[in-house]
């Protein structure tokens, strides 16, 4: 799991974020699945893999 986020005129990579982190519009998230619980991702987030 991860967390990326733009910050002034760069991205910040969270490793693995602390529960006291927010998602906030325009952050991207870094999951990795495997093939069974990726189905059930694509079908709660109604995204597909990539960006949105």
């Amino acid at each position: 799991m991860g967390l990326s986020r733009k910050e002034k005129e760069n991205y910040t990579l969270y490793k693995n974020p602390k529960s006291d982190i927010t998602i906030k519009e325009n952050d991207y998230l870094i999951i990795l699945v495997d093939g069974n619980s990726k189905k059930d991702l694509e079908k709660d987030f109604s995204q597909k893999e990539g960006r949105a």
